[in-house]
Parts: structure tokens; C-alpha cells; sequence
């Protein structure tokens, strides 16, 4: 009989160690540290094409930045009329709920060789990021994140 309570004791202690463990390891801060190379069609003009790259860092103090750079030209003609992106976002996080990171303070900044009208540019970012309702949507894979929504356009950011 004290044998089973004994036993019963070790059961009970090391489930309590695991849900300990468990639980600390959810609230681990998060850090995002990838990049991805991104083709997209132009929202605004459909014989346009963009093509670039997209850097995202999300750092355990809730610091995030997104930067996108790229060319977006004439999928009939394209050598000529070519419009480069050169722009960054930085973010602080002000919450997580599962896979979506709501966002404050979004901060936007161009980079002087940006040439891309900001209505083509607003247009391409918020395909790929739900800035206007200041949330990102990410979902972990093993070495890699999958930014978007079902609803929304979605790429692969692969881990640095």
C-alpha cells in the first residue's frame, strides 16, 4: 500500500516538473531573424512585375523591423521603366496571441534610391503584412516561417 503511494508521489511530482517545464518554454521570448526572396504581381498594375527580397527581425524585447527591397518593372518590356523599393518598417510588438503579433508604433523609412510611387509600394506591403490592422501573422516551421494569411498573399522565411 505505501508503495503505491509512494509511487503515486513520484507520478504526481514529475507531471507537475513537466507542466512546469512546459509552460516556462511557452513563454520563452521569440526571436524572428530571416529572409526570403519574394516574386509578386504588381497590385496596382498588372503587367508589372516585383521582384526582391524581404529581411524580418523580431527580437525578444519586442523590437521588430521589416525590410523590403526590390525592382518592380513591364513584364512586357523589362529593361525599361524599372522602379526600385528601398524601404524598411520598424514595429514594436505590443502582444502575441498563438500566431498573429499585434503591432504598434509602425515607423516607416525610405531609402534615398527608392523610386517606387508609395501607392504601388503601400499596395505590394500590405499583400504581404496586415499593417493597417497592426498585426503580422507568422507560423513556425522547423527552420523557416510562413508570413500571410489564408485570406491574404503568404511566403516562406527562411532562418538565418
Amino acid at each position: 500500500m505505501y508503495q503505491m503511494l509512494d509511487l503515486l508521489k513520484i507520478i504526481f511530482i514529475v507531471s507537475l516538473a513537466l507542466i512546469v517545464i512546459k509552460a516556462a518554454d511557452a513563454m520563452r521570448p521569440t526571436e524572428i531573424n530571416c529572409s526570403s526572396a519574394i516574386s509578386v504581381n504588381s497590385p496596382v498594375n498588372d503587367d508589372y512585375l516585383f521582384e526582391g527580397t524581404v529581411y524580418v527581425r523580431i527580437l525578444t524585447n519586442g523590437d521588430g523591423m521589416i525590410s523590403l527591397s526590390g525592382v518592380s518593372f513591364s513584364k512586357v518590356k523589362p529593361e525599361s521603366n524599372r522602379k526600385h523599393m528601398l524601404i524598411n518598417y520598424s514595429f514594436q510588438v505590443s502582444s502575441r496571441q498563438n500566431n498573429t503579433f499585434e503591432i504598434d508604433d509602425v515607423r516607416l523609412s525610405r531609402r534615398q534610391r527608392d523610386k517606387m510611387d508609395d501607392n504601388e509600394a503601400s499596395s505590394i506591403v500590405q499583400d504581404l503584412f496586415d499593417f493597417k490592422a497592426n498585426r503580422v501573422n507568422v507560423e513556425k516551421l522547423s527552420n523557416s516561417y510562413i508570413f500571410g494569411g489564408i485570406a491574404g498573399a503568404t511566403f516562406i522565411c527562411v532562418e538565418k
